[in-house]
């Protein structure tokens, strides 16, 4: 009976022991007072980076890094006279390398994908806020130098000029079929009267430069002139690196392209030619022209040649051997016009009709030096423009350069010879041409 008495006993100690808790939530209240600090969260910028801002700042991160780093930047002032809060890279142009930690949160980034080491951390900041709006501006401020040099060229959407069209095309072929130059190498062809701050705001952007015939970029509407930005949505800042990624590429493959607002020269095409006899007369016979494919100058040629190839098939193998560094094996009639002259070109294109055809035919007369006559021509005098004017063009900068101003001057007071075409002279050929097939 003694054994029962001493379990009573063990149940006192434990009610001592809710009493220490009751002291433990005292120290919590005061841990409130810390987070008042962020009220300076005013800077909308701050839930964006909020990663980036304790690196930016040397000591006090408690204080508002953004108004710090913000308001001192001289070089913010000028590219957030457009909508600052479209360009992050605008407000922040010094701090922009601080911020790599935010890199992997922004998961849609173009420049992850395209697998470039070195710029993705200075490409990261752009995808938080708009990756595709911004994405060119990324290479022109991912250092702090080139950042002011931006300004003064008036871009627009992917840091292209304003004023131009955009497009889309789908390749399903392993080719594009066409060639790619930079801007500044095309101020003598293609680009020749494009404006030179237009062509200085496209950088190296990758220009189509030359296409082949029945290639599927001509199928998806590329033309001469045309300036590819995007291929399966990646950026392209030069022509080796769109090379590059239309190899690599998927297929369909999506490209974006931008047509610049300017007149693109383009001075070739289908031609009915003589260029064997001394006589600067049309042909008495429609027979007696050769058909050729004439190009003024173009990639491949300097400014003052016209080469004359069978068919415009012909002048793209001649166009990709000579790129590949390999032998031309396609005939081509080559034809210097220095020194040359084009006769009566104050009058414009002279025109002549043969008996079985509908229409006459325009025609120019070229007499080069030592040389006999090349007589070009073409039923329809739209295709006979950009030939003449090519030609023209080189016969103007000759005279030009070797300072014979008067006769420079006189053929700029003409008018445009094409607008009074009707007025050229028609010569009339013999009348058993028409009987000849």
């Amino acid at each position: 009976p003694a054994a029962p008495v001493p379990p009573p006993a063990a149940p006192v100690p434990p009610p001592a022991a809710p009493v220490p808790p009751p002291a433990a939530p005292v120290p919590p209240p005061a841990a409130p007072p810390a987070p008042p600090a962020p009220v300076a969260d005013s800077d909308p910028f701050g839930g964006a980076f909020g990663g980036a801002a304790p690196p930016a700042p040397p000591a006090p991160p408690s204080d508002d890094p953004f108004g710090a780093s913000a308001a001192p930047e001289a070089g913010a002032v000028v590219p957030s006279t457009a909508p600052p809060s479209d360009d992050p890279f605008g407000v922040f142009g010094t701090p922009a390398p601080a911020p790599p930690a935010p890199a992997p949160a922004a998961s849609g980034d173009p420049w992850a994908d395209m697998g470039f080491g070195p710029p993705v951390p200075d490409a990261a900041p752009a995808a938080p806020v708009a990756a595709a709006a911004v994405s060119t501006e990324v290479v022109s401020q991912s250092a702090p130098a080139p950042a002011a040099a931006a300004p003064p060229k008036k871009v627009g959407a992917e840091g292209l000029p304003d004023g131009g069209e955009w497009y889309d095309a789908r390749i399903f072929t392993p080719t594009l079929g066409v060639m790619f130059f930079k801007p500044q190498e095309l101020t003598d062809s293609l680009f020749l009267q494009t404006d030179k701050t237009l062509v200085e705001a496209l950088d190296e952007r990758p220009v189509v430069a030359f296409i082949v015939e029945g290639s599927s970029a001509r199928s998806a509407g590329v033309e001469l002139g045309h300036v590819l930005v995007k291929v399966n949505g990646i950026d392209v800042k030069n022509p080796k690196e769109a090379s590059r990624l239309i190899k690599e590429g998927p297929r369909p493959l999506p490209l974006l392209f931008y047509v610049p607002d300017t007149t693109v020269v383009v001075a070739e095409g289908e031609h009915m030619v003589k260029y064997d006899t001394k006589e600067t007369g049309a042909p008495v016979s429609a027979k007696d022209w050769k058909p050729k494919y004439v190009v003024i100058g173009g990639i491949i040629a300097q400014p003052w040649m016209m080469n004359m190839y069978r068919s415009k098939s012909e002048y793209d193998i001649a166009v990709i051997e000579t790129q590949a560094r390999r032998p031309v094996s396609v005939k081509v009639k080559q034809f210097s016009l220095q020194g040359a002259r084009i006769q009566n070109d104050w009058q414009g294109p002279q025109m002549v009709k043969y008996k079985n055809k509908l229409h006459p035919w325009k025609y120019i007369v070229v007499l080069p030096v030592a040389r006999n006559p090349i007589k070009i021509s073409s039923p329809n005098l739209s295709q006979l423009k950009p030939v003449h004017e090519g030609i023209r063009r080189v016969l103007m900068a000759q005279q030009r350069g070797h300072g014979q101003q008067g006769r420079a001057a006189a053929p700029a007071r003409q008018a445009d010879p094409y607008a009074r075409h009707g007025n050229s002279p028609v010569r009339t050929g013999a009348g058993h041409a028409g009987h000849r097939h």
